[in-house]
C-alpha cells in the first residue's frame, strides 16, 4: 500500500481527525491562560493610564468634576459609586 492510500485511509477513518485533537487541546491549554494574562495585562494598563490622566489634573478641575485627589485611584478602579470603606 502506499502512503497515500495509507494516508486517505486514515483519515476517512477518522484516525487522522483523533490524531489531530492533542494538540488542539494543548493548544487551547496554551492560550488560554495566556488570554487571561494579556487581557489581565490590557486591564492593568488601562487602569493606569485613567490614574495618570486624572492625576495629571489640578485640584480645582478635579473638585470641579467631584472628586478629590486622595480618591482617585479608588473612583478608577471601583466607580464613583462604589462604598469606601473610610466613611
Amino acid at each position: 500500500m502506499s502512503r497515500m492510500n495509507i494516508a486517505i485511509d486514515a483519515f476517512e477513518g477518522g484516525i487522522a481527525r483523533t490524531a489531530q485533537r492533542p494538540a488542539l487541546s494543548l493548544w487551547r491549554a496554551v492560550a488560554a491562560p495566556a488570554k487571561g494574562i494579556m487581557a489581565a495585562y490590557a486591564e492593568r494598563r488601562r487602569i493606569n493610564r485613567a490614574i495618570a490622566e486624572l492625576a495629571a489634573l489640578s485640584d480645582h478641575v478635579l473638585a470641579d468634576i467631584g472628586i478629590g485627589r486622595h480618591d482617585i485611584e479608588r473612583i478608577v478602579r471601583n466607580g464613583r459609586d462604589a462604598f469606601d470603606l473610610r466613611s
